[in-house]
């Protein structure tokens, strides 16, 4: 087995397991090959804790996948540019059995492992009107400064986003962003190992957590209208 998509599904089972990070299947996962030329990430419809070496992912062509934004597609109704990029998508992949994910050229924009997820404890801030402030206040001894994302329809428009603030930031500090507050919409972690991603992704659920714990705001803390804000949005 190639030594990425191991990598691949371990970090998706260990992020899948808990509910409270991934509601439901919802999120993915994406690790590049050696050389990056090649990115392993998580399929479409299969849950993160159910990848194995023989389910749950694609491998994607890296340069395909970059090569998909261009001036016709901004041309196209956006029902019609959606699709063409889904065929684009699939055509990147190398055997054709699973559709990519609609993030997928997103991921290519990061480093080389990368998680997405929709975890309550983080959702918590990305929903509310001072939930930037108070991210930039609990995050602001962080080795790597996050990245705020403001609202952008998931797919083309916020992989185009993003890719426009991840310049920015890389003319800013040097180097790409490593974690991604999207509002209302999830978490992204951007790392260069297996290990430091899982630390980055354990390290800001839980001081999320904390601080939520240690305020009033636990008290109103309503799981279910979470999920839901946060999903009226990831469509």
């Amino acid at each position: 087995m190639d030594k990425a998509l191991a990598e691949l599904i371990r970090i998706s089972k260990f992020v899948g397991k808990d509910a409270d990070w991934t509601q439901g299947g919802s999120g993915n996962t994406s690790v590049k090959t050696a050389g990056g030329k090649f990115m392993f990430i998580k399929a479409s419809g299969t849950a993160l804790k159910d990848m194995t070496a023989k389910k749950g992912w694609c491998k994607i062509n890296l340069q395909a996948i970059r090569e998909i934004d261009d001036k016709k597609l901004n041309k196209l109704p956006s029902k019609k540019r959606e699709i063409e990029i889904a065929n684009r998508l699939l055509a990147a992949c190398g055997d054709k059995k699973n559709r990519p994910s609609i993030e997928t050229n997103l991921h290519a924009f990061l480093g080389k492992y990368v998680i997405h997820l929709h975890p309550i404890m983080v959702c918590a801030f990305l929903i509310t009107k001072k939930g930037k402030a108070e991210l930039e206040k609990l995050f602001a001894d962080a080795k790597s400064a996050p990245l705020w994302v403001s609202y952008a329809k998931p797919g083309y428009s916020l992989a185009k986003k993003i890719g426009k603030l991840t310049i920015r930031y890389r003319k800013r500090y040097g180097r790409g962003p490593q974690i991604l507050f999207l509002e209302k919409h999830g978490l992204f972690v951007s790392a260069a190992s297996t290990k430091e991603a899982l630390k980055l992704v354990e390290q800001v659920i839980n001081r999320c957590e904390s601080k939520i714990n240690a305020s009033p705001l636990r008290r109103r803390l309503n799981r279910e209208k979470i999920i839901a804000l946060c999903a009226a949005h990831d469509i």
